[in-house]
């Protein structure tokens, strides 16, 4: 039964999805991936700012494009941290509570 299961895990390991979540887990935890999303955050709070002011029509026109570039960023961010995730019902979840039964 023991040699039963180490070759469930070997295949399991083997499964392209599981390197795919090992990809994404490595994009999560590197360094560069956070101080750029660090860096988009600051970036997205200058255009609020900047949209504070009176501002011509053009720069209008080029913070809004800026915030729709900003959005689809953060879609793909929130995308490779829920991939990343082994524990998938709990990812919402700060405290770890499962809220998918």
């Amino acid at each position: 039964m023991n040699k039963r299961k180490e070759a469930l895990h070997a295949v399991t390991i083997n499964r392209p999805s599981h390197n795919c979540q090992q990809r994404f887990q490595q994009i999560r935890s590197n360094k560069v991936f956070e101080l750029f999303v660090v860096a988009i955050i600051i970036f997205s709070a200058l255009i609020i700012g900047i949209k504070t002011y009176p501002i011509p029509d053009s720069l209008s026109h080029l913070t809004t494009v800026l915030d729709w570039g900003i959005t689809v960023f953060f879609l793909v961010e929130i995308v490779i941290r829920f991939l990343a995730e082994e524990q998938k019902k709990t990812f919402s979840n700060p405290a770890g509570m499962c809220l998918i039964r």
